[in-house]
């Protein structure tokens, strides 16, 4: 599932610099095309639904960008 790469993705950045890191979900992923279908403000509930470990910091029409939960940068 993508939820779980970009969360891979993610941890393995702040694994190796202990900075965090954001990546930009847009309609053009299976996964995008999904969040993008739900009201702005379901988004973060289905996330948190999945069991994702992500937060969402930026949620616009077009495009999240997301970020991991729970960690201190």
């Amino acid at each position: 599932m993508e939820l779980e790469t970009i969360k891979f993705e993610l941890q393995l950045f702040y694994g190796y610099t202990g900075e965090c890191d954001e990546f930009q979900v847009t309609q053009d992923s299976e996964i995008g095309a999904e969040l993008l279908s739900i009201g702005l403000n379901k988004r973060q509930a289905f996330l948190d639904d999945m069991n994702s470990g992500l937060q969402i910091i930026v949620n616009e029409l077009d495009a999240i960008t997301v970020e991991l939960k729970n960690v201190t940068c």
